[in-house]
């Protein structure tokens, strides 16, 4: 139990004197001090988090992206194919300009 000396409060062995205090004073600054240092790391942990989560979807979105690019490649070539068999069974000439 921590009494705090007071001008109602005569000195006795259960309050604090001024050097108790302060060097109580000076170990709870420590204390909060780190416990502000460990909460801004939290922090930072928390948004890397937000970070990571973010390009994950970012990345996720790009191999679908790339996914679909090869499957419209591959369509295109298909198409391209019947298209050439069309003008030699119809013997058109095909102009690539």
């Amino acid at each position: 139990m921590l009494l705090l000396l007071t001008p109602n409060i005569p000195y006795n062995r259960h309050t604090m004197s001024d050097d108790q205090f302060t060097k109580l004073f000076k170990y709870m600054n420590e204390r909060f001090d780190k416990l502000e240092v460990q909460l801004a790391t939290k922090a930072n942990a928390s948004q890397l988090n937000r970070a990571l989560d973010a390009l994950d979807g970012i990345l996720a979105r790009l191999d679908t992206d790339d996914t679909e690019r090869v499957m419209l490649g591959r369509q295109m070539n298909r198409h391209e194919g019947w298209i050439k068999q069309l003008a030699k069974k119809t013997e058109t000439k095909l102009s690539y300009k």
